[in-house]
């Protein structure tokens, strides 16, 4: 490995070296500011990672056998952070983690076994598991648990319901309506239906 001091921009650049010819990589120290280099000699940050055009910049952690690597131009092209096998992802604050992405991608929203695609989790509501015909959204909580919809006064709070034939074939709607606040749900459709059911009778 050889050293030397740049004037013009007071850097110090080291390089690999084989058989006297130095590699394309290069770490970099800017004396003015402080910053670190890796790929580049001119970091503009305290840490700054560079790859040539095509390449990922990348990061790895490792802990016995599981990875975390973060990389630009990483995973579909895109910046992306992702463990490596088969290791669920936690993020947290203040020491504790409040969300898990697991290895099949379902989410969990405090907590690490997430019932669906996405599961916010305030406590447990008992043995209990969401149905699988509607599992994308789960919210448990063991007392009230509930789903907000906000709108201004002069708006509508809306959930569609829709299909490749037709994007809002039918709606759950309510607003505010100048101090007359109502409820519609109905069927959008010209030959559309509204079924309220009771056990086995329509």
């Amino acid at each position: 490995m050889t050293g030397a001091a740049a004037a013009a921009n007071r850097t110090w650049d080291f390089q690999t070296v084989d058989n006297g010819l130095a590699n394309a990589g290069n770490i970099a120290f800017q004396v003015d500011g402080g910053n670190v280099g890796i790929g580049t000699t001119s970091p503009d940050k305290l840490l700054t990672l560079t790859q040539a055009a095509g390449g990922t910049a990348m990061i790895n952690l490792t802990a016995g056998t599981q990875y975390l690597s973060m990389g630009a131009n990483y995973i579909n092209n895109v910046p992306a952070i992702s463990t490596i096998g088969a290791y669920s992802l936690g993020l947290g604050t203040n020491g504790s983690e409040r969300m898990r992405i697991d290895i099949d991608g379902n989410v969990g929203i405090g907590t690490t076994g997430p019932d669906g695609r996405l599961h916010v989790f305030t406590a447990s509501a008992g043995t209990v598991t969401p149905h699988s015909n509607a599992d994308d959204l789960t919210v448990e909580n063991s007392g009230n648990a509930g789903l907000t919809i906000l709108s201004p006064d002069a708006n509508v709070a809306s959930v569609y319901f829709g299909s490749p034939s037709g994007n809002s074939f039918g709606q759950v709607e309510g607003g505010w309506n100048a101090a007359a606040p109502y409820l519609l749900i109905g069927s959008n459709h010209a030959d559309g239906t509204v079924r309220i059911r009771s056990g086995s009778a329509v």
